[in-house]
């Protein structure tokens, strides 16, 4: 019987099963979309948000990621799945703690320190038709929410109110409508943020992502964190910044320019399982 023996790791609960790809030893036996289907299953599988494959690299950098979400579509970049690849480098020993790998987006770089990882990417544009803080209304919308659309190596929607008091149901049917918006040419992932312990976001700030590949809210995002940060500097706010989730936290610290921004992603990452899983 054929198996792939696998980790399982998260970033604040946003989880993902780590295989070790590397001379194509399971994507000889089984497609990377077919084991990410099969594997991320919550009933028949192991459960995850995604697959993160350890493939080789360009040269230029050992190790090249792929990250493919719980439908079998491949993703150009995950925040928290590039943070849990580099707690899996480190667990390995497959790299030191400060290290480069490539990723959808390009090169990036980690450090693993203790519990948290940072991961530093590099410049990533804003994209065609990005736009911040424009008023938007609508069926289950509350008063005064402001929306932004950027990509972060996918596309993020980022809707800010002082206060999401709905429940996870109508969060879950807004996430859906704006994750196919006709707006959005690719879909977009979609985020509720508000703030915590005042208007002027000294608290930090509070995120529930739906994902746009597991098709759902999730416990964290990453890449839907660094969002948020681009899009509160360009609506007055500072950086670093503090995103709640969920599942725990990052710190978000963002340079912004004139048609990008460069972010630095913080929080923890957690291996929490080994295994086989049959094929």
């Amino acid at each position: 019987m054929r198996f792939v023996e696998f980790f399982k790791v998260h970033g604040n609960g946003n989880d993902f099963v780590f295989v070790d790809d590397l001379g194509g030893r399971v994507s000889s036996l089984v497609a990377p979309s077919e084991l990410a289907v099969k594997v991320c299953h919550r009933r028949k599988g192991i459960g995850a948000d995604g697959v993160l494959l350890l493939q080789d690299g360009d040269g230029e950098v050992q190790f090249r990621m792929r990250i493919f979400n719980s439908d079998g579509t491949e993703a150009d970049m995950c925040g928290n799945g590039a943070r849990c690849f580099a707690r899996m480098l480190d667990r390995l020993g497959l790299e030191d703690p400060k290290m480069r790998f490539l990723a959808g987006v390009g090169v990036v770089e980690a450090q693993v320190d203790g519990s948290l990882v940072s991961l530093k990417m590099g410049f990533c544009p804003f994209g065609d038709g990005a736009f911040f803080g424009v008023p938007e209304s609508g069926e289950g919308v509350p008063d005064g929410v402001v929306m932004s659309y950027l990509h972060v190596g996918v596309p993020h929607a980022v809707l800010f109110a002082r206060s999401w008091d709905i429940g996870e149901e109508e969060l879950k049917v807004l996430g859906r409508r704006y994750r196919h918006d006709g707006r959005f040419p690719r879909g977009a992932n979609v985020t509720f943020l508000m703030p915590l312990g005042g208007v002027d976001g000294s608290g930090g700030f509070f995120a529930r992502t739906y994902e746009r590949g597991v098709e759902d809210l999730t416990l964290s995002c990453g890449t839907g964190a660094c969002a948020c940060a681009a899009a509160l500097l360009r609506m007055g706010f500072g950086s670093p910044v503090r995103i709640e989730s969920p599942g725990g936290f990052n710190v978000v610290e963002v340079e912004a320019e004139p048609h990008g921004a460069r972010y630095v992603l913080t929080g923890p990452a957690e291996v929490s399982a080994r295994g086989v899983f049959y094929l």
